[in-house]
């Protein structure tokens, strides 16, 4: 009787009993919101919790809410939360693979070993703020920027604008898409999906120099957008594109059947690398008069290049006996500006 007395005792001497609340580990008052709590008097040690495997654990008959082991198969804590065992470990790794918290943030890192799939539970997954997503490149230029170096296609099951996009240019324009569906592969006629307008006006207005049919000679074409003037045209992003030009101006000279005008383009500078060609042909539109007659031309290009390559652009008379002077309308002209319709200008789009 007298050593249960004393074990008793002994016990009772590091343990505190305030109301409602018990502490272990000496004399102090337990937090109030605690059942239990237990301190190590030299802050030198810890509480162990049961060690159970994870069959061992899975094999406890109706675990409480809130039950915890420690998981020795995967070394870490884990709690019941009324419908399944929960790990604690924070920050989570698996196989190379990091989630820590930066900032009250999510910080993803490490490089993928094997295939993962993310559960959204029918929550939603989104990138919000500046910052682009690449798929493919280290450099996106855009929202979702989805390249592939061996120009294979990408695959997408469904696709749906909630919305036209903002600048049409021509109906038959063409992603380069390919939409599988029920095994038939198409490509889907959509419009320009630039994020902007890309329509320039000649700047200054000019009158074709004598040339040839490869841009030797001729003249520059130069322009203006928004009251600032360019030399060349900068593409905005990787692709092919179309560049589609309405040649508007004045003629004046001698008879003849019919006027060979070249229309070049060329990247990296006025000397570089010839990318096309057009000819144009222009008729006088009268016969024994040396008056002028306004005329307008369509002519289109087309190439492909990287994003911000420089693109420039010539047109040249082919020279003969029978010359035919043509004067493009450009910003400044008595009054042209670059919404005036008698305007030589341009527009182009990424195909």
């Amino acid at each position: 009787m007298r050593k249960t007395t004393f074990l008793f005792l002994f016990a009772m001497s590091a343990t505190a009993v305030f109301a409602q609340s018990m502490g272990i580990g000496g004399i102090f008052v337990p937090d109030s919101s605690s059942v239990l709590q237990v301190k190590a008097s030299n802050n030198d040690k810890g509480i162990l919790i049961p060690e159970l495997t994870a069959d061992q654990r899975d094999a406890i008959s109706l675990p409480a809410n809130g039950l915890l082991i420690y998981n020795t198969t995967e070394n870490c804590v884990n709690t019941y939360n009324g419908t399944k065992w929960i790990s604690l470990c924070i920050p989570l790794v698996t196989n190379g693979l990091s989630l820590t918290t930066v900032n009250d943030s999510v910080q993803l890192g490490g490089t993928l070993t094997q295939n993962t799939d993310i559960n959204l539970n029918s929550n939603n997954l989104i990138f919000s703020n500046s910052g682009n997503v690449g798929i493919g490149t280290a450099t996106p230029h855009a929202k979702l920027h989805l390249k592939d170096e061996s120009n294979d296609p990408f695959i997408i099951d469904s696709l749906k604008f909630t919305s036209n996009p903002p600048h049409s240019v021509n109906d038959s324009i063409y992603y380069n898409l390919q939409i599988s569906n029920g095994g038939v592969v198409r490509k889907s006629p959509v419009v320009n999906h630039l994020s902007e307008k890309y329509i320039y006006t000649l700047s200054p207005q000019i009158t074709v120099a004598a040339g040839d049919n490869l841009g030797n000679n001729g003249s520059q074409l130069k322009w203006i957008k928004n009251g600032v003037t360019y030399d060349y045209i900068t593409l905005p992003e990787d692709g092919a594109y179309v560049f589609n030009f309405r040649l508007y101006g004045t003629t004046t000279g001698t008879t003849y059947p019919a006027n060979s005008f070249y229309l070049t383009a060329f990247s990296g500078s006025l000397s570089g690398k010839l990318e096309d060609s057009q000819e144009i042909i222009i008729s006088t539109p009268f016969t024994g008069s040396t008056g002028y007659q306004k005329v307008t031309y369509s002519a289109t290009l087309t190439l492909a290049g990287k994003a911000l390559s420089k693109i420039y652009f010539k047109i040249a008379e082919l020279q003969d006996t029978h010359q035919l002077n043509w004067t493009l309308l450009g910003v400044p002209n008595n009054g042209i500006t670059e919404s005036s319709a008698n305007r030589t200008s341009l527009i182009f789009w990424k195909i």
